[in-house]
């Protein structure tokens, strides 16, 4: 479990105070995967710097498992950081020793022995048991970052920080490294938290997230909710150019509707269930499609749909409310139904 309490972090730049980070508070439950998302220079890197002290707060707490480590030694800093693995956006390999070697320098400096089996493990784990024996400038980059969470995972770590692991990659590579980020987390148990700017790394793997900006938390919750009911513009800008929801596009669906407009939103096996079709027999009206999108939401599939109830003005839309939420489906009203 990892709690962070009151946290500020200050640079000094050209001679001022600069606050990167202000009143940070967060919960990060063990086993989860937890992201942090947010434009760049919103403070997201000082963030995740702060678990294992690469960036020492102004002020502030982090308990890692009980533990304040903003109090600790110097040796319970080496320790820290030897139970903290972290993935890097650029890799950082050494370029002069191979696949193994990179994955073996860790426990070197820790001055730990080394066990061929448990290298072999590693190597199997990211898949480059055949590639022990290559240096970095013989591979991809997808398979550059594999040696990195191969090296980040040598120490056993109980944390695992990956900061904008995926930046430097292609679409396709991107995806390959989120599974196996995910099937790690699944095996081992492993907290992971992870940094990006992109909201479909996010909704590809992580159980919740915090948005982060301009040094402030604006956004914490499920992936699902903050997902489907983005509150802060921060939030809504970056999904909208992910692909995700665009109030443009509902501003024009409900310009062109007359009766009521709601947003239904559906996760899990409601998903796939006929519930526009029932309730419209059920009740004798007609929805008219006007924007919808589907997709999922880590293992859960989820739908949005924007409808116009044609008979707003003969419909008790707040009993059509409950009628959807008794089946699981969550309800706004957009706009309510135009006299004629």
């Amino acid at each position: 479990m990892i709690r962070i309490r009151n946290l500020y972090k200050t640079y000094q730049v050209d001679g001022r105070a600069v606050t990167a980070l202000r009143d940070i508070n967060l919960e990060i439950g063990r086993g989860e995967i937890f992201g942090i998302i947010g434009r760049s220079g919103a403070g997201k890197s000082s963030l995740i710097r702060t678990l294992n002290l690469l960036e020492r707060p102004s002020s502030g707490h982090i308990e890692i498992d009980g533990q304040d480590i903003t109090a600790l030694d110097a040796q319970g800093l080496v320790n820290l950081r030897q139970q903290t693995g972290m993935v890097f956006q650029h890799f950082n390999l050494l370029m002069a020793r191979t696949v193994e070697e990179n994955i073996v320098f860790p426990l070197k400096l820790a001055k730990k022995p080394i066990d061929p089996q448990h290298i072999q493990q590693l190597l199997e784990l990211v898949g480059l048991q055949d590639h022990r024996h290559k240096y970095p400038a013989q591979l991809s980059g997808g398979q550059k970052q594999r040696v990195g969470i191969a090296r980040a995972l040598a120490n056993a770590p109980k944390l695992l920080l990956c900061d904008e692991a995926t930046s430097a990659l292609d679409p396709q590579t991107t995806q390959a490294i989120l599974q196996l980020l995910l099937d790690i987390n699944r095996r081992m148990g492993l907290t992971i938290v992870l940094i990006t700017h992109e909201m479909n790394v996010v909704k590809s793997i992580c159980d919740r997230v915090a948005v982060i900006d301009a040094g402030e938390i604006v956004e914490l919750g499920p992936v699902s909710e903050i997902f489907l009911h983005p509150a802060h513009p921060a939030t809504q800008s970056m999904l909208a150019e992910s692909g995700g929801q665009n109030e443009a596009e509902w501003q024009a669906a409900l310009a062109m509707a007359q009766g009521a407009v709601l947003r239904l939103s559906f996760t899990g096996a409601t998903t796939h269930q006929p519930l526009l079709h029932e309730l419209a027999q059920q009740w004798g009206i007609a929805f008219n499609i006007l924007h919808g999108t589907i997709g999922r939401i880590k293992d859960t599939p989820y739908g949005q749909l924007i409808v116009e109830v044609a008979q707003a003005n003969t419909v008790d839309i707040t009993a059509l409310q409950d009628a959807f939420a008794a089946r699981g489906v969550r309800t706004d009203i957009l706009q309510q139904g135009k006299r004629p």
